[in-house]
């Protein structure tokens, strides 16, 4: 979709079908390509968009294919994080150690050995939810938000209210090719 600078009106500039699934490097070839004409007829090509979901059966995944190992990279993850008890989904503390820069270190790495394909999404939400968690919970005056570390701790409090504006706009819209769930229930919304 080609959308010029300061206009209210877009282009789609390709399309194609596949008997299929296409192959991710096809794609990424295609999108290059893509990217590539629209650069040699003077457009500035700014970002492009991707869908990426976060699904939660990475982390179960990640649970089966660590369970056994002697040393793991997802140390803390136990099968109550991956299968909790109704008391036990109300546990910030468990949360909080899924959605930890250890966890997302091990998505990638299980990625990069091939073993999760198509996990960037999960990986970078649960980045980012580690991240706004060291933002909001400090432990000490000095962990805490002050004038000089601020910008860098407001560009993490955006990221998350911009993934939080993307997801209210796919539930608004009832996308058909994105799955219906949320990741907050109807009561969190909206109070």
């Amino acid at each position: 979709m080609f959308r010029p600078y300061e206009e209210d009106w877009v282009q789609p500039f390709t399309c194609f079908a596949t008997k299929g699934a296409a192959k991710d490097e096809m794609l990424y070839e295609l999108l290059a390509k893509a990217v590539c004409v629209l650069y040699n007829h003077l457009a500035i090509v700014k970002n492009f968009f991707a869908r990426e979901i976060a699904n939660y059966d990475f982390y179960s995944k990640l649970y089966k294919q660590e369970r056994f190992n002697g040393l793991r990279l997802a140390h803390r993850l136990t099968e109550s994080h991956i299968y909790p008890t109704n008391f036990q989904r109300m546990n910030v503390r468990k949360a909080a150690q899924v959605l930890s820069r250890t966890i997302a270190m091990a998505i990638r790495h299980y990625r990069e050995k091939d073993e999760t394909k198509w996990s960037e999404g999960t990986e970078r939400l649960t980045k980012l939810m580690n991240d706004v968690f060291d933002v909001l919970n400090g432990r000490c005056s000095s962990q805490g938000i002050t004038k000089d570390n601020w910008e860098a701790k407001k560009k993490v409090l955006n990221a998350m209210l911009t993934v939080l504006n993307r997801t209210e706009d796919v539930h608004m819209r009832h996308d058909p090719d994105l799955p219906a769930q949320m990741f907050c229930s109807e009561t969190t919304c909206w109070n």
